[in-house]
């Protein structure tokens, strides 16, 4: 059920987050709404995929996981996926 729901994941930016992410970087040379925008985007398309492949991987590798497994590998996933978005 995690990968159908990860799949379901709208990808279009909120416009008020996007509009707020332009000002804070509106001198920037190439910072137009619209460029900004599908950048965001294809970030969250990545992570996104990121995140299904390391669902995949999982079950590839643990074909009959036991829910402490799964419980340790999802608790292992999200803090690095928690650190890597603390260094954004």
């Amino acid at each position: 059920w995690l990968k159908s729901e990860v799949a379901a994941l709208k990808r279009e930016v909120n416009p008020a987050a996007a509009e707020e992410i332009h000002q804070k970087f509106a001198g920037l040379a190439g910072s137009d709404a619209n460029r900004l925008r599908t950048a965001i985007e294809i970030g969250m398309k990545g992570v996104q995929d990121q995140v299904l492949d390391d669902i995949t991987q999982f079950q590839l590798r643990n074909r009959r996981a036991d829910p402490k497994a799964i419980h340790d590998w999802l608790a292992a996933t999200k803090e690095r996926y928690e650190v890597w978005f603390g260094r954004l």
